[in-house]
């Protein structure tokens, strides 16, 4: 243990190296000795012993690629469908692979706008028989989950409730 002189004595000696320019991490962890040592050497020589390091420029980072994202909510695709409904709102517009035929489309009741986004052919249909095409296949949807109910309770779509999580109070 340095006693209250000791310090005194330290942090004048301490004082003095950094007056006369001697820059070292951890002047504080210096014997008396050393700092004595330090100081002297710098008075001879009138360079300070222990220079700064020359600041080192960091390389620079590569850029990251340039890459187009779509935001979970909306996409390039939803705006055009919803501007194309929004111009006719008649239809039900869909998207349908490339390599549909027409022979295809007239299959699934579409017709064929003849626009392409992202590859991706443009159909429509009358919004009145798509809407018809959802509440069948919902309606067969209902039958099938239905069918497969072995407990005795009905699914229902859209009013069925969770079952309370077990300890939970009810």
């Amino acid at each position: 243990m340095d006693t209250q002189e000791e310090k005194a004595v330290k942090s004048e000696l301490i004082a003095e190296a950094k007056a006369l320019g001697i820059v070292a991490k951890g002047l504080h962890l210096y014997s008396v000795k050393k700092l004595q040592d330090t100081i002297a050497s710098v008075k001879e020589n009138g360079q300070p012993v222990s220079a700064p390091p020359a600041p080192t420029k960091e390389p620079e980072r590569k850029k990251a690629p340039k890459m187009s994202l779509a935001g979970l909510q909306a996409s390039s695709r939803s705006e055009v469908i919803k501007n194309l409904e929004a111009d006719n709102p008649g239809y039900k517009y869909l998207y349908q692979s490339s390599a549909i035929t027409a022979e295809q489309l007239a299959q699934k009741g579409l017709e064929s706008t003849g626009q392409y986004h992202k590859s991706d052919l443009i159909c429509r249909t009358d919004k009145e028989s798509y809407d018809e095409y959802l509440a069948q296949r919902n309606i067969i949807q209902r039958q099938l989950m239905d069918s497969i109910d072995t407990e005795g309770t009905k699914i229902k779509s859209f009013d069925a409730n969770p079952k309370a999580p077990k300890g939970a109070e009810k």
